[in-house]
């Protein structure tokens, strides 16, 4: 259009557009729009028609697939009446409900008992809407024929859209009416308390005769029963893992045996018992300030809850404990965030003879588990011990493994004056010694071990003598002084005159433990021996830039002789690996052990992630003891792990960050 009026324009050399020109072309534009606008509107309509039907076919398909797969075994009880689908199978059912007012169909779940009345149904759930006719025909005949219809009407955007549907049944001559299948409904485990009791309430189905038998095996309390309407009741002192309960019809079968029966679990939720340790994680030993952390670890069976189910409700928490202190000069307390973990701290320096026992049951069976009934007495006790002094021996502060400096001493004036008395010529030591606290007494050794020297005041723990203890256990150690004549007569003690405090010293050695402070803050440790796995500190490290992470804090149960126990502490590095587990690390990290500091330095790259630190001592004399040819042989040396996996004792987890990453 444009190009012919430019060639008039052109020919005729005009210099514009008489107003007649310019009308006729803008009528012509009018003209070519309306025919432009008329198109795109029928286009528009038309697309609208196909989107709108195939999100019809789209919704009825969906539909009747899912009313094929209630259907099409054909080996329920079905029904159509006052708008309404039935689909019964066995104890299970659904409803498909029809409102033809709102235009909906909606369905929901429904739980019959063995006469078919309804136990219990899910909430109404929407199916489809929009829908103006719905009619399901032909199911009187399903059973024979094996075809139903399916017939629905859709209305969207003030159009109707039909759809129309047959069903196969897979095996046409199945009946569509069918007897339930015979069958007993009842959990398949569970888990009680001692003293706790379950009905099982069993369902019934396919049988006339609705009652059943019970027995169960495996039980180790006699008290554990089962009755016969089917309450099953664990006994107090059951100790199994897990009892079998039978259950079988009265109904039999032609070979006179049960028609149904079958076996299920019932597990025992025990609390068994529990085990106490301590450690001094401040302060020093015996003296006022110390403070020692107490763990309680618990040992039983099934403790976790079992979620959503009827019988575990009113669930307790098995890992609890109730604790208490008897001594003077101490307090307890427990952590309010665990009820395992407790703190006991001395106000004062204990005196001679004096004993602190703090004791610890398990809160499980001690009357606040879920039944209320107390089950059982899984308890135990840690006893702090500072024993008396005599006329002539004085025991000094601690005991400890692998040192020369004196653990205890002798008066020798007063030894001197009763050598005058009983015309004794010399004194000496023995030792007994057992593992605490269930062990027997060795019998009495002469001085074999070095632990000192005949004659001389001085009683010490050489490593001739303490070698021969594992390090991970608490020994206690019993030391007498007897003086002899030069018969080698003992003339004194007096046996059954003198009393034993008068010559007799016993301590218990601790096992060997290291506390340490974090050195420059790091780790958020003060005399701990670990860092808790759920705090672990995230620390930011430069490449090349040496860190102190730990610093010695204190030694327990071995003493630090010529720095041999602090230059002999390794600490091992280990990376959380993708799975979770744990990866020893070889390369790429400098770890140094001065003077009881750990210095740490990164030398690779990637190195972002989360480590955790063990704690090992290495290279400890050691030694194996003949108790009946009293004779001591040298095992070199050993190394000796001072962590523990399952407590997390001598383990620092944390995380490094790297800043330029």
């Amino acid at each position: 259009m444009w190009k012919f009026l430019r060639k008039k324009f052109l020919k005729f050399n005009n210099k514009g557009l008489s107003m007649v020109e310019l009308i006729c072309g803008i009528a012509i534009l009018g003209v070519v729009n309306v025919s432009i606008a008329g198109v795109l509107v029928v286009s528009a309509n038309s697309y609208e028609r196909g989107s709108s039907e195939a999100e019809v076919q789209q919704e009825a398909q969906l539909v009747a697939n899912q009313i094929s797969d209630l259907l099409i075994d054909a080996t329920a009880d079905v029904d159509f009446s006052g708008n309404v689908l039935t689909v019964k199978q066995g104890i299970q059912g659904y409803l498909l409900t029809y409102d033809p007012t709102a235009k909906t169909l909606s369905y929901k779940e429904v739980t019959y008992d063995a006469t078919g009345a309804v136990l219990s149904s899910s909430e109404e759930q929407l199916m489809v809407e929009g829908l103006e006719k719905f009619s399901v025909s032909g199911l009187g005949e399903f059973s024979e024929t094996g075809y139903a219809r399916i017939e629905m009407e859709f209305s969207r955007n003030e159009q109707r859209y039909p759809a129309d549907f047959t069903i196969t049944a897979r095996n046409k001559n199945a009946s569509g009416n069918t007897t339930i299948v015979a069958d007993i409904i009842l959990p398949a485990e569970i888990i009680l308390e001692p003293c706790e009791s379950y009905d099982y309430n069993p369902v019934v189905q396919g049988l006339s005769n609705t009652n059943v038998n019970w027995s169960i095996e495996d039980n180790t309390d006699s008290s554990t029963t089962i009755s016969s309407s089917g309450e099953l009741t664990i006994g107090k002192d059951e100790t199994a893992n897990a009892i079998r309960v039978n259950v079988s019809s009265q109904e039999k079968d032609a070979s006179n045996n049960p028609v149904v029966s079958k076996t299920v679990n019932a597990y025992i939720r025990r609390a068994n018992t529990v085990d106490v340790s301590a450690v001094l994680v401040s302060g020093v030993d015996m003296e006022a300030g110390a403070e020692y952390r107490l763990y309680a670890d618990i040992n039983g069976n099934n403790f976790t809850q079992a979620l959503g189910t009827d019988f575990d409700m009113n669930y307790v928490n098995p890992l609890s404990a109730t604790w208490s202190v008897t001594g003077e000069g101490c307090t307890l307390a427990v952590d309010p965030t665990n009820s395992t973990i407790a703190t006991l701290t001395l106000a004062e320096n204990m005196a001679e003879g004096a004993t602190i026992t703090v004791n610890v049951k398990a809160g499980h069976p001690d009357g606040i588990n879920k039944t209320g009934s107390d089950y059982g007495d899984a308890a135990d006790s840690w006893s702090l011990i500072k024993p008396g002094s005599s006329p002539y021996l004085n025991r000094a502060d601690g005991w400890q493994r692998q040192t020369n400096t004196k653990q205890a001493d002798v008066d020798v004036s007063a030894v001197n004056s009763l050598k005058a008395t009983v015309g004794g010529t010399q004194f000496k030591f023995q030792f007994s010694y057992r593992q605490y606290p269930d062990g027997t007494f060795t019998d009495w050794f002469d001085n074999i071990y070095g632990g000192d020297g005949d004659n001389s005041a001085v009683i010490n723990m050489r490593p001739l003598f303490t070698g021969t203890f594992d390090y991970k256990k608490d020994y206690e150690v019993r030391i007498r002084m007897i003086i002899t004549d030069n018969a080698n007569n003992i003339l004194y003690p007096i046996e059954g005159v003198t009393p034993e405090s008068e010559y007799i010293l016993t301590s218990v050695m601790k096992k060997v433990e290291v506390t340490f402070d974090s050195a420059s803050n790091m780790l958020n440790c003060t005399g701990a021996n670990k860092v808790e796995r759920g705090s672990a500190p995230t620390i930011v490290m430069n490449r090349d830039t040496q860190y102190e992470l730990l610093k010695l804090n204190q030694l327990v149960g071995i003493a630090d002789y010529g720095n041999s126990a602090t230059n002999a502490l390794n600490f091992y590095l280990q990376k959380k690996n993708a799975s979770g587990g744990w990866d020893d690390v070889t390369s790429g990290f400098e770890i140094q052990n001065q003077n009881g500091t750990l210095k740490f330095t990164v030398r690779n790259s990637n190195y972002e992630g989360s480590y955790r630190i063990k704690v090992q001592i290495n290279g400890q004399p050691h030694y194996i003891i003949d108790p009946v040819n009293k004779t001591l042989t040298s095992n070199g040396t050993q190394d000796y792990i001072l962590w523990n996996e399952t407590t997390g004792d001598g383990i620092f987890y944390f995380n490094i960050d790297d800043p330029n990453n």
